[in-house]
């Protein structure tokens, strides 16, 4: 029986003051952060002798090889955590994987190229960012049990930093073994809304946090209803999430729902943009 455990908040993972997990800390690093980053990684492992895998080789996005997302064994390696660590702790560049105890890190790569193609609505494979940060907490919310432990494979856990800090999914039991074809995750339409859906508290945490120390009502709660309310008019890339957030924070309660303000959301002479523009003369 596959079990996951629930997303949790954690600690930073590459702490040198160690962690609790038994298995080998593992990396995935963006290389569109950091240009040099293979030659980082062999300046900072132990010996020059890093365990890595740039994970585009052997895949069909083998040109994109020097930006190419890299997973790096970190465990007993100084200089390397200190390296993953301000990169993960500075950006969005990537994850921290436990590898079960037993397991080579052959297969571990070989399950991440795995996963770098998914299948969209017409059957055909497409890049598929999965170490992303922002994007984790959304894909576990939406992914059944028996597909995270998939997506996890010979992982025993992982964990990323995002709008709420640092969080965690651990796989409580041991990895199957099997290693699944490239492209069996299906990414199509309802999937990919769905995924924005989900990732929507995470960008109310960080609106939230934003606002609420000038705006006392601008709770979480507050905030994702908001967010929820703008999508429903189209209104889904973050610029104009905030912008809708303003206006409902500023006008009266009850304001963006008004007569009015349908009006002016309907009209089909007008872009999103000048919707807003419209609102915000207008009504705010």
């Amino acid at each position: 029986m596959h079990k996951i455990s629930e997303i949790r908040s954690t600690t930073m993972p590459l702490d040198l003051s160690g962690t609790d997990e038994a298995s080998r800390r593992f990396v995935i690093l963006d290389g569109a952060f950091d240009e040099d980053l293979a030659m980082q990684v062999y300046l900072k492992a132990n010996d020059g002798a890093p365990t890595w895998y740039p994970l585009v080789v052997d895949t069909p996005y083998a040109e994109l090889y020097k930006v190419s997302p890299c997973l790096v064994e970190c465990e007993d390696q100084p200089q390397l955590l200190d390296y993953a660590s301000a990169m993960l702790d500075q950006l969005d560049a990537g994850c921290v994987l436990w590898l079960e105890d037993g397991v080579h890190p052959d297969q571990a790569a070989a399950h991440c190229r795995s996963l770098l193609s998914a299948r969209d609505d017409r059957n055909q494979e497409r890049f598929f960012r999965f170490f992303e940060p922002r994007w984790l907490e959304p894909l576990f919310a939406v992914m059944s049990i028996e597909e995270a432990s998939i997506f996890l494979g010979p992982f025993s856990a992982i964990a990323w930093r995002n709008e709420r800090g640092w969080r965690q999914v651990t796989r409580l039991g041991p990895w199957s073994g099997v290693i699944k074809d490239r492209g069996w995750f299906w990414l199509d339409g309802e999937r990919q809304a769905q995924l924005s859906q989900a990732r929507l508290p995470m960008i109310a945490a960080q609106l939230s946090s934003d606002y609420l120390p000038h705006h006392p009502a601008a709770t979480e709660a507050r905030v994702h209803a908001a967010l929820i309310e703008a999508g429903q008019w189209g209104f889904d890339d973050l610029a104009s999430q905030e912008r809708w957030l303003r206006l409902d924070l500023q006008a009266p309660a009850g304001t963006l729902s008004s007569g009015p303000a349908h009006q002016i959301l309907t009209r089909q002479d007008l872009a999103k943009g000048e919707k807003l523009d419209e609102l915000e003369r207008t009504i705010a």
